[in-house]
């Protein structure tokens, strides 16, 4: 007797990462992956990397996108979400390794930058 693979899996969560590798073919949310079946389908936007002081090594909290922001753009995200209800999408911060840990000088104002330059990226008033 044979049984299907997938009689024995319930899909809870799925995440795909987006910007992680260069792929110029990449220009929309690959959204005929999207299964309905699967109650949360995430699409990871990665990274937003943070400027570091190049003499300390030290994190300022000033984030950019390494992704293409104009295929990937915040329109686009609420385009999607309106059409898929079990996608989210997720911005992955950092991406630099052990060598450059977040370690602010000033925790104020690094969370400061990082707070404004995030809702910059994410077109929030």
């Amino acid at each position: 007797m044979s049984v299907e693979p997938a009689a024995f899996v319930q899909g809870e969560i799925f995440r795909e990462y987006i910007g992680a590798k260069p792929s110029p073919k990449l220009r929309k949310f690959p959204v005929e992956i999207i299964n309905p079946k699967i109650s949360e389908f995430h699409f990871i936007l990665a990274f937003a990397t943070d400027d570091y002081d190049p003499t300390t090594g030290r994190g300022k909290g000033n984030f950019r996108p390494s992704w293409n922001v104009s295929d990937f753009s915040a329109v686009k995200i609420k385009e999607m979400k309106a059409q898929y209800k079990n996608v989210k999408v997720v911005i992955s911060i950092g991406g630099r390794g052990t060598k450059y840990p977040f370690n602010p000088e000033d925790k104020l104002q690094w969370t400061h930058n990082a707070k404004k330059s995030l809702k910059e990226i994410l077109e929030v008033d």
